[in-house]
């Protein structure tokens, strides 16, 4: 009897000791992510990616709703929250933590210009506590998706807010290459959605052969109204990112996916939580696609090759 006694008694501190084992494992990890226009498919890629690589995690979410003094009060509230890791979505949220925070490993996602911005040196590695995927895709190689279905451009359109840096990159960009490649960039800016009808209008007038619509948090937030008011002038848009087309009735994308950011930034956070340096850590970027919507192109007269039609990753018919 006391043998039995014994052995239940051993084996009842053999799955404690198993217990706490499995316990100091399953470390709770501390993430706090510093968001730009609220909860998107690259924070749910995050999420869901560190799940399944078996991470317990606690997320602090601070939203800055597009308010830069907000931003800077989020900032200051960082240090409360104890992370572990600092997720940071967007240019202008990724420039203001890295510049406050040196010793906490930093990830970044959606920025569409990490060089040019000043966020890391190199897409080869940051070689500081910053590391990160990219959705951006050169200019040059939207303006070719552009060549396929405006055979001649002579008047580019673009829409964007001078506040926020990335879309200042892609102004000046396209600057240069409408002097090379000798068309015309009309461009519009908005500071506040108030904007955005006597902005998209100016683009009318100008009756521009296409409207470049970028990676830009406020045109984002108002792309059903921006995106209709051409499509009623029957003006094609090229959107640089996926919701463009699929949600808002852009004609044609060629994009890469927030959801598939959000995985392998979740990737890069794995190999941080493993010891690996972030500045060590080359700059990802997904793979580009193609999105097509079909609806739009028949609503406003403008034939997709069908070259694209059946690279394209959808179409929306």
């Amino acid at each position: 009897m006391k043998h039995i006694v014994k052995h239940k008694l051993a084996l009842i501190i053999l799955m404690l000791i198993i217990f706490l084992i499995k316990t100091a494992d399953s470390k709770i990890i501390r993430i706090t992510m510093i968001t730009w226009r609220g909860e998107t498919d690259a924070e749910r890629g995050f999420k869901e990616g560190m799940r399944r690589l078996g991470y317990t995690v606690k997320y602090t979410h601070l939203d800055a709703g597009q308010d830069k003094k907000r931003l800077q009060e989020i900032i200051n509230k960082i240090p409360q929250t104890s992370p572990d890791i600092i997720y940071t979505f967007g240019t202008t949220v990724t420039t203001a933590v890295v510049k406050q925070f040196k010793n906490i490993p930093i990830i970044f996602v959606i920025v569409t210009q990490p060089v040019r911005s000043g966020i890391v040196k190199s897409m080869k590695g940051s070689g500081t506590n910053v590391a990160g995927v990219t959705h951006g895709i050169p200019v040059k190689s939207n303006l070719k998706a552009i060549g396929k279905i405006i055979k001649k451009l002579k008047k580019l359109g673009l829409i964007f807010n001078p506040n926020e840096k990335n879309s200042i990159i892609i102004r000046d960009t396209l600057r240069l290459l409408a002097a090379k490649k000798n068309f015309i960039l009309i461009e519009s800016p908005v500071y506040r959605k108030d904007d955005i009808k006597m902005a998209a209008y100016k683009i009318i007038k100008a009756k521009v052969d296409i409207v470049y619509l970028p990676s830009d948090s406020l045109v984002v937030s108002n792309a059903a109204e921006v995106v209709e008011y051409f499509n009623q002038h029957k003006i094609p848009t090229l959107g640089t990112l996926e919701a463009y087309v699929t949600k808002n009735n852009a004609l044609i994308g060629l994009i890469i996916r927030y959801y598939e950011v959000g995985r392998l930034a979740a990737i890069i956070c794995d190999k941080i939580l493993k010891g690996e340096n972030p500045g060590d850590i080359p700059i990802k970027r997904p793979k580009v696609r193609y999105v097509v919507n079909l609806r739009t192109a028949k609503r406003i007269g403008v034939k997709i090759p069908i070259g694209i039609i059946s690279i394209a990753s959808r179409v929306i018919k």
